[in-house]
């Protein structure tokens, strides 16, 4: 037998996982979030490995429309 004082917790809880609880399972339904934590130190990164480094970025694309951002480093000499 559940406690009156659980009752509220377990509605919290519901009210929580039915607004945005379950947008975050969704892939790609944090993408937003995390471009804004990590897309600064990313950008500045990337313009380090081109000047310091003569790296080259491609987009490869794939068979079904997606892009893939790489890295392409000449090491011959």
């Amino acid at each position: 037998m559940e406690s009156a004082l659980s009752l509220p917790h377990r509605v919290l809880g519901w009210a929580m996982m039915n607004t945005f609880g379950l947008k975050l399972i969704y892939p790609g339904s944090t993408k937003w979030l995390l471009q804004a934590l990590v897309g600064p130190a990313i950008t500045e990164h990337r313009a380090l490995l081109v000047a310091k480094h003569r790296g080259e970025r491609i987009k490869l694309a794939t068979v079904d429309g997606n892009q893939i951002d790489s890295m392409f480093f000449d090491k011959r000499r």
